[in-house]
Formats: structure tokens, sequence, C-alpha cells
């Protein structure tokens, strides 16, 4: 229930305009501003990386596709916009990641891999690298630790 009240609590904040975001398809300078999050600043490179993130993830023919790339860029906006109000809504509450709740989130993602297959060979398929790894991870830690506090 508090779940549900935390997204339409995002929800209203877009409606409010704390959560802008451009709506153009045009190809944005890595450094413009491309939405904003509470004032904090989603810029053109990482809408990019997010789209070329998921564009590994659908047929080529597909992402090409005008339509498929308009999705795939509106798709990556909402990731970036979600992840932002999550990070955000984490930090309200006062916990730390530390560096053991980061390796103990490494070995449980590691000990669902397939028998035989390396993490560093999950992350080169999934089109990510140990940054983007360790990022997801610390996101995810402190989510986790702003749900069990609620």
């Amino acid at each position: 229930m508090r779940r549900l009240a935390h997204v339409a609590s995002f929800w209203a904040l877009a409606a409010c305009g704390l959560v802008r975001a451009a709506a153009s398809d045009a190809v944005v300078a890595p450094t413009a501003v491309v939405a904003a999050v509470n004032g904090v600043a989603i810029r053109g490179q990482s809408l990019h990386d997010e789209t070329q993130r998921l564009a590994r993830r659908v047929p080529a023919s597909r992402a090409a596709d005008a339509d498929g790339a308009a999705a795939l860029r509106a798709r990556a906006l909402a990731n970036l916009l979600d992840r932002e109000l999550l990070v955000q809504a984490a930090a309200t509450v006062r916990s730390d990641v530390t560096h053991e709740d980061l390796a103990a989130a490494r070995r449980e993602l590691t000990g669902q891999l397939p028998s035989g297959m390396r993490l560093e060979q999950a992350l080169a398929r999934a089109g990510l690298d140990e940054a983007d790894l360790n990022w997801q991870l610390r996101d995810a830690a402190a989510l986790r630790k702003r749900l069990e506090a609620e």
C-alpha cells in the first residue's frame, strides 16, 4: 500500500511540474538538460546511454524504425526519471549503503547466474560495465533500506 502511495506521489510531483522532461525527439547535446527531477538535471548523454542500452535488447529493425526509436527514447527517459525519483526517495532515509551491502548484493547476483557464467560475461551480455553495476547495486540497496525503514 505504501509503495502505491509513493508511486502516486511521484506522479503528483510530475503533475505539479517538479518533474519536467523534454518531449522532443530531436538529437540533443550530451550536456543539454533533457529533464529535471526536483531540480536535479538529467543530461542528454544519460538519455543517449540509456537509449543505447535499451536498443541492445530489441531487434535492430525495431530500433531503426522511427516509431521504435521514439518508443525507445521515451522508455529511456521514463527509466531515468524513475531511477532519479527512487534515488531521491531513498536519500530521504539517512541510511548509508556500506561496502558490505554492495558485496552482499554482488554475491547474491553472482549466485543467480547460470552455472559456468561469470559476472563479467553477464554484464557484457546486458551491455553494462562495472560502474553501471555498482551504480545499480547502490541504488537498489538504498531503495531496499528505504522500504525496510517504512
